[in-house]
């Protein structure tokens, strides 16, 4: 899998859920937001980031919440749903 940039909200000294965390990528590769996935397993980043208009790629992780407390599901609004990076790739693979 290769990648274009990997960026951070340092560049921009803010942080999420802050909008312009997630259109700092959309301006710096200089795409529009629907052509750029935020891929977490945090919720409510991927919230964020589509309210921004980012398209959003939700990878839960069976002990983030702890053993024993499940992942919750992917909403609705999530555009894709991967169990990992390389099934990530895989859907994204044309």
């Amino acid at each position: 899998m290769t990648f274009d940039a990997i960026l951070s909200a340092e560049l921009i000294h803010s942080y999420k859920p802050d909008p312009k965390v997630y259109l700092m990528a959309t301006d710096l590769l200089e795409v529009p937001p629907p052509r750029v996935l935020m891929t977490a397993c945090h919720l409510e980043d991927l919230r964020a980031a589509a309210d921004a208009g980012l398209r959003t790629a939700y990878i839960p992780r069976p002990l983030e919440w702890g053993p024993g407390h499940p992942a919750p599901p992917a909403p609705d609004w999530v555009d894709l749903t991967a169990t990992d990076i390389p099934d990530l790739a895989r859907r994204l693979a044309p």
